[in-house]
């Protein structure tokens, strides 16, 4: 029997990952806790970067996105999603219930609808008063004219989960980048670009500069790498370098990688320090500050 494991982005994710140990731990299927890790952050309110509390854009209006996969044929995603909270279970909703892997905006909505979701305000006030501080600070011209502060963090939650049975499972959910230009969806929908899964040889997870993940297929490459029989962490950070080399990075870019195996073999690393992650593979979870390649 394999030894049950979830790795995930963030230290915020330390009460997600114990809400969804336990029934991982009894035999429980690594996807389910993939799913309960994303809910989890998705229904908490302090981080504003996910979910309830997550940051709008430019306009202001808040968008979610989220994306689960148990492989390259298994897949589910949803972006600019509008009136649905749990939207790591809308992703799940059309990989079992569609043949289709990514629903975006009103038609995402309305599938929600169909299968029973309810729907949601997202815009909290503490994000609204967020949203209108950066406002005034921009000055007058417009929210259409005024360029995201790249400076503050977009951060995915992002889990990575090995059930007892040996199966691999990934998840991420995300508000995307605070401020954005309307329209913006990013990485984590995308398999391959934030999520890549592979029964067989592992699985990544992405969190950091979105754009940098797109323009490298930064999580498929990750375990592109394993596939060709690196180790985890020689697989992350080729991942890593690889993206870095393919961009003019500015200071606050980030790549943020997990890495795990069918042998429960694992890795978490980044570019730049300041990433944390939260593994479990007993039943208390622990934090982690995975290597970094860059000093600052």
């Amino acid at each position: 029997m394999t030894e049950a494991l979830i790795l995930s982005t963030w230290s915020f994710a330390l009460e997600a990952n114990r809400s969804a140990w336990a029934q991982l731990a009894a035999g429980g299927a690594s996807l389910d806790a993939v799913e309960a890790v994303c809910r989890h952050v998705e229904e908490d309110t302090e981080v504003d970067s996910v979910g309830l509390g997550g940051l709008p854009d430019a306009a202001g209006d808040v968008s979610l996105d989220a994306c689960v996969m148990l492989s390259p044929a298994q897949s589910g995603s949803v972006c600019a999603v509008t009136k649905q909270l749990y939207v790591t279970s809308l992703a799940r909703a059309v990989m079992e219930h569609t043949p289709h892997r990514l629903l975006a905006g009103a038609g995402a909505e309305r599938f929600a609808v169909e299968r029973g979701f309810e729907t949601h305000e997202l815009l909290t006030e503490r994000a609204r008063t967020t949203y209108e501080s950066w406002l005034a600070d921009a000055g007058s011209v417009g929210p259409q004219n005024i360029d995201p502060s790249l400076e503050e963090h977009h951060d995915t939650v992002g889990s990575l989960a090995l059930d007892t049975s040996g199966a691999l499972a990934g998840a991420c959910s995300t508000s995307g980048m605070r401020f954005k230009t309307p329209g913006r969806v990013g990485d984590s929908p995308i398999p391959g670009h934030g999520l890549w899964v592979h029964p067989q040889h592992g699985a990544c997870v992405a969190t950091g500069s979105g754009e940098l993940m797109m323009g490298s297929n930064t999580a498929f490459l990750a375990v592109e790498e394993m596939r060709r029989g690196a180790p985890v962490e020689d697989a992350l950070r080729g991942a890593i370098e690889r993206t870095a080399e393919e961009h003019e990075l500015e200071p606050e870019d980030q790549v943020a990688l997990l890495g795990l195996r069918p042998d429960g073999s694992w890795a978490a690393m980044s570019l730049r320090p300041g990433f944390r992650a939260i593994l479990s593979v007993n039943e208390e979870p622990k934090l982690i500050e995975p290597a970094s390649l860059w000093s600052a």
